[in-house]
């Protein structure tokens, strides 16, 4: 499987289970290449508010909206959150963090 791919069945599987914990929120998760962020897969609807970034390692990157700006306890929770999900699949596909 190529690079892309698991990036991708990766990126799908963290939304997946982000979604099934926050029903109302909208994610999406990029990676870096060279200096852009590249979109590699997302799930939710629209909210239209400022959504908040949370850095899963050098190359990564997550992005959540929730109806309201959220507050910085539950932006801990979803950074906290977040980061074991990456763990947890980015280990599980044998790559390196």
């Amino acid at each position: 499987m190529s690079s892309s791919n698991r990036d991708k069945i990766m990126a799908m599987t963290i939304c997946s289970d982000y979604i099934e914990s926050f029903p109302d929120n909208k994610i999406w998760i990029t990676r870096k290449f060279g200096k852009r962020d590249s979109y590699l897969a997302g799930l939710g609807q629209e909210k239209y508010c400022k959504a908040v970034r949370v850095k899963l390692s050098d190359d990564y990157t997550a992005f959540v909206e929730d109806k309201w700006e959220m507050k910085d306890d539950e932006i801990s929770v979803i950074k906290e959150y977040l980061e074991e999900l990456f763990e947890r699949h980015h280990l599980e596909e044998g790559a390196e963090l």
